[in-house]
């Protein structure tokens, strides 16, 4: 998913996703490991999905929780 449609999102939105996220991950190398994956790359786009949305909730912190915007996506729109 792109950054803009995480900074959409709550703050309890994003946390939930990075919940789905890191147990999304979690399977992935689990399934890695016993050789169920096909697609490695998955784990790859999973991680940086994760810190992807650990910035945006970062951002929105800085900017005093909420549901605002930060000013430099403001600025990029």
């Amino acid at each position: 998913m792109k950054a803009a449609k995480y900074r959409e999102m709550s703050l309890e939105e994003l946390e939930d996703q990075v919940d789905q996220l890191r147990t999304e991950g979690f399977n992935l190398r689990v399934a890695n490991t016993t050789k169920e994956i096909q697609d490695t790359c998955k784990i790859t786009q999973n991680r940086r999905e994760v810190a992807r949305v650990l910035t945006i909730i970062e951002e929105t912190r800085a900017v005093g929780g909420g549901g605002e915007k930060p000013e430099s996506a403001e600025q990029a729109e």
